[in-house]
Parts: C-alpha cells; structure tokens; sequence
C-alpha cells in the first residue's frame, strides 16, 4: 500500500470517492491531497484533500481538511499519518475539519488522533435565492451606477482591482485569491464598484459543479463601506435571480466573527445545521 498526491492529472483515478464540489480546488494551488491504494494504483483504500487558508495577517496557515473518506479504521490511521507528514514544517498552527454529527467513525479516528472535538454551528449557511429576494435590505433600493457586473470590466481592471482590494493581506478566507482567473467566478453574477476605471470592490461568486453558488470574496475599498456592500449585494442577488431562479441555493461561508455578525443581522431566523468541528494544534 502507498500514498499517492493527488493531482489534476490523476484525480480522475480516484473521483469515484471525492464530492465534486471539492475535486474541482485541486486545481488550486492551496489546496493538496493525498490517496492512499494499493501499489500501481490498485484498489484504493482512503482519499484526503486540504486547504491552506490564511486567516487574517497572521504569517502562519490553517489546513482546513475539505474531504476525508477511508475503508476502514486502520486505514483511516494509515492516511491521517501520511497527511500528518505532508503538513510537518509549513508554517501551519492547526488543522481543522468539519463533518455531519452522524459520521461516528470519524469521529472516533479523529479523537484517536488528538484532535479536540465539539459540536458546534457550522460557519457554512445555506439558503436559496428565494430567502435572499424577501430581505428588505436587498431589495428596493437604486443600485449605483459604478455597481455593474465584472463581465463589464478587462481582465486587467479585474487583476489590478484584486491588487488594490487585497493589498496589506487583506485576501479574506482565500489564500490564493491574486492567482484565481477571472474566469472562475460567474461573470454576470459577480459584481464590482467600478468608478472613473478603476475598480474598488467586488462581490465574487463562484458556481460549483452542484449548483451551489458560493461567495467567494466580498470587500469594497470606499468610505460607504456598509451602502456599497449591500449594493453590490443587490446587483449580485437580482442577477442571479434572472439566471438562476429562485430555489437556487446560496451557500454563505462565515469564516470570521465579522461574517457571523453581518450574516446574523440579514438572517437572524436562520440557523446553520450543527456539526462536529474536530481542531488539533500542530
């Protein structure tokens, strides 16, 4: 049995056991995993893929465990060993993974491994465009002219706004935001604060292979920092609308304190599903 980095070029050989959602970041370059089978790519026994995220200003990364499937508890120990290995010396101060409540055997190897677990809110909301339409705060209001969407904008306005919104590690949840193409973002959904050229302020929403659209970044580099935002809000949400439809779901990622904040102002009704949030310190 082997370990073998999973790359674009071999995730195909193990996608049977991968969400899609998640197979399409190992493209990105944060993002790493690793399968464990049998040798010459054999049957295969256990499948883990990462994120490094970079929270805040803080020069040291989180690896955020995005998928974990193994065929049992031995090998479950097998790859978290290996995975273990791969993050040793890089700068990391913990790994962190949620899974469903239901996942006992996950639970239970992870334990195993030292890691602390809780039951707690997952960061993650889902919710349809539906909800979003009835929010007051997304709707009625004139959208500024200099709110259009990024299909409107050169890729060069794109990457230079990018530079100037993210200047002074300001990337958000993440890490590799500069290096994403443009093209990964939903061009007509995706919006930006566009004034005299120069772009101050995006909204950036990518669509998953599931259907899920999935903020990816939501920052405004202007003094209305809070009428900006909902504007760009409300050009993204009545474009998606008109694309999409209702029922779509709408996945909000509260990764800080401050997105659990805002989010909870817009949808004090709705509660994320509870889950294990397993955290070990490296």
């Amino acid at each position: 049995m082997k370990s073998v980095k999973i790359t674009e070029e071999n995730i195909n050989l193990f996608i049977d056991k991968i969400d899609a959602d998640v197979a399409e970041n190992i493209s990105r370059d944060p993002v790493r995993g690793i399968a464990l089978c049998d040798d010459g790519y054999g049957k295969l026994h256990g499948v883990i893929i990462w994120e490094l995220t970079a929270p805040g200003r803080d020069r040291y990364f989180v690896s955020k465990i995005l998928w974990l499937w193994f065929d049992g508890q031995k090998n479950g120990r097998k790859l978290l060993g290996e995975y273990a290995k791969e993050i040793a010396g890089k700068r990391i101060k913990e790994s962190i993974y949620e899974f469903p409540l239901s996942d006992e055997s996950k639970k239970d190897l992870l334990e195993e491994a030292e890691f602390g677990i809780i039951q707690e809110e997952s960061p993650g909301l889902t919710v349809t465009l539906g909800e979003l339409a009835e929010l007051k705060a997304l709707s009625g209001k004139e959208i500024p002219g200099y709110i259009t969407g990024i299909d409107s904008i050169m890729v060069e306005q794109f990457r230079q706004g990018i530079e100037k919104c993210t200047s002074g590690d300001k990337k958000g949840f993440m890490k590799d935001l500069n290096d994403i193409p443009m093209f990964w973002f939903e061009p007509q959904v995706s919006s930006c604060l566009h004034i005299d050229g120069i772009v101050k302020g995006f909204l950036l929403v990518h669509r998953r292979p599931s259907g899920v659209l999935v903020i990816d970044y939501l920052n405004v580099e202007e003094t209305k920092v809070k009428e900006d935002i909902l504007s760009l809000m409300q050009y993204s949400l009545n474009a998606a609308l008109k694309k999409y439809g209702r029922e779509n779901s709408v996945l909000l990622y509260r990764h800080s304190s401050e997105l659990f904040s805002f989010v909870g102002k817009l949808l004090p009704h709705r509660k994320a599903d509870t889950v294990y949030m397993a955290k070990r310190k490296i």
